[in-house]
């Protein structure tokens, strides 16, 4: 915990940063809904310090979002929408690996107005899961 403290005093310039301080900045990377990292940070005992459970993890990859979500399922296609819930799913493999899967499991359902295609008809009754925000987008 140390080196990470000096690590951050030296980065950003400042004379003291408390444990506490560092744990309330690991828990809001771990689990803040603002910040959207929900960084994969596992603590080794052995070694008395943190690390990225993936590897390949960064928070400067930036988080998937909504809006790209639901250009994803207003594609008129299915093969469209598919290839575009496809490529969000491999971005979600880096940065929330439960909610990549989670996509992956659903992937099929969600796409069932896409295979019939009445898209046309329903991509607004479907791009909001509020009924009360679904019946004001109308």
């Amino acid at each position: 915990m140390q080196k990470l403290i000096d690590f951050c005093k030296e980065a950003l310039y400042k004379k003291h940063i408390g444990k506490r301080t560092i744990a309330e900045d690991i828990r809001a990377m771990r689990n803040d809904e603002y910040l959207g990292y929900f960084a994969p940070i596992k603590y080794d005992r052995y070694k008395n310090g943190y690390y990225y459970e993936y590897p390949d993890y960064s928070i400067d990859n930036i988080p998937i979002n909504n809006e790209e979500l639901q250009a994803a399922y207003r594609k008129p296609k299915y093969k469209d929408g598919k290839e575009k819930l496809l490529s969000i799913h491999e971005e979600l493999k880096v940065l929330n690996r439960s909610a990549a899967n989670s996509l992956k499991e659903g992937l099929e359902e969600t796409l069932t107005i896409h295979r019939l295609g009445v898209t046309k008809y329903f991509d607004r009754s479907f791009t909001t899961t509020n009924c009360i925000e679904n019946l004001n987008s109308q």
